[in-house]
């Protein structure tokens, strides 16, 4: 192997090196919405969360899950989807305040992590949140469903906010979707009333 096959080999792995760190690194965004990986995501919230114990001062996380993800299908789905994810990002980007994390956590979910936000203001940015992604996607034919938890005596640390985010949004979805549930004020679940028996009671 020549001296110039060597330098071109040795500029080829490092490029592969530098490609791979990019990739690897726990900033690095997530296609196709342009926003933070979950890697980056969890280790904000980590960081956050020992501010907030530190400080005394609460904490707050949102997950957002897109509803009837699934049923954006034809010959362009993974388009159309893409696009869907990165409008529903981009909206979250504009309507989130400056203080405020914003990351994926999985393929249709995204993640917020609201600092020095009790309860009610997190409901309400998580409503805000919500009713811009129902009026600016399709005219309400793309909505979203919310679970919020805000740091309490028994929520111990990081990974149990998340756990009870995720309560609250499996709620939200459970409820009909398109709605705001926080972890606190959890409103019972209505059944479905049968067509049958709905059809019989109203004669």
């Amino acid at each position: 192997m020549s001296c110039t096959d060597c330098e071109k080999l040795e500029v080829e792995m490092l490029a592969l090196s530098k490609l791979s760190s990019e990739l690897n690194s726990p900033t690095a965004d997530e296609k196709p919405t342009g926003i933070c990986s979950k890697r980056a995501f969890l280790l904000q919230l980590e960081s956050e969360w020992n501010t907030a114990a530190r400080s005394n001062r609460s904490l707050s996380l949102v997950l957002i899950d897109v509803d009837r993800f699934t049923r954006i299908d034809g010959p362009h789905e993974r388009m159309i989807n893409d696009h869907v994810l990165k409008q529903v990002g981009s909206i979250l980007h504009d309507y989130a305040r400056d203080c405020d994390f914003l990351g994926r956590y999985s393929n249709q979910e995204f993640a917020v992590i609201l600092p020095r936000t009790d309860a009610p203001g997190a409901v309400g940015l998580a409503e805000r949140f919500r009713a811009m992604i129902e009026r600016e996607l399709r005219d309400g034919a793309i909505t979203a469903s919310l679970g919020i938890a805000t740091s309490l005596v028994s929520v111990v640390d990081a990974h149990a906010l998340v756990i009870e985010a995720d309560r609250a949004l499996h709620h939200a979805k459970a409820s009909g979707g398109n709605r705001v549930s926080h972890i606190q004020v959890l409103e019972p679940i209505q059944p479905a009333v049968p067509v049958n028996r709905a059809v019989r009671n109203s004669k």
